[in-house]
């Protein structure tokens, strides 16, 4: 037994290496490669976003064909609140949208991304935004309070996280309406 402790030792430390080398690496290559995936939160209270930093030829292409759904659906940008970082590693976004239904039937959800720009105009982020919580009447509007979690290794995350809401821009296109009474409506 007291020749296999060695043994068994240089063995663990081995393993205990190659661990933390391997977690090393993924992470590094997660920040090098602007990778993020964010965390589910409260769905209550927060929407599930997927966060992408997409080539901004590909979503100026995408904002200039504007969705005809965007004449069903308003979405404006009324407040945007970092959650404050000293509490939690995590840099939080909160936000909340005004989301107006010119429609004459309920909205029961609708999915659509919204863009995120500085005030130059360059995209910062686009959101993928899935909407199915309350009822949106009909030819009236809703607020709605969500946010999203943002990667604090990121330039592009923590220039959105600082930037003044003055300062920003934003704009969206909706892809699929669910009515009430079980149409839809999709590009």
């Amino acid at each position: 037994m007291k020749k296999l402790f060695p043994i068994l030792v240089v063995v663990m430390l081995f393993v205990a290496v190659g661990t933390v080398f391997f977690a090393y690496s993924a992470y590094k290559d997660n920040v090098d490669k602007d990778k993020f995936v964010p965390a589910s939160t409260n769905k209550d209270t927060e929407m599930e976003a997927e966060l992408t930093k997409l080539d901004n030829e590909e979503v100026e292409t995408k904002v200039k064909e504007k969705s005809k759904l965007n004449d069903s659906i308003t979405i404006q940008l009324v407040e945007k609140t970092p959650r404050d970082s000293s509490y939690d590693a995590d840099y939080i976004l909160n936000f909340k949208l005004k989301i107006t239904n010119h429609t004459d039937k309920d909205i029961k959800g609708f999915i659509g991304e919204t863009y995120f720009y500085d005030m130059f105009g360059e995209l910062l982020y686009t959101v993928d935004l899935k909407y199915e919580w309350d009822l949106i009447p009909a030819n009236n509007s809703i607020d709605f309070n969500s946010g999203f979690k943002l990667n604090n290794f990121n330039d592009n995350d923590v220039r959105l996280f600082n930037l003044p809401f003055e300062n920003m821009k934003f704009d969206y296109k909706i892809s699929s309406i669910i009515f009430n009474d079980g149409t839809t409506i999709s590009e």
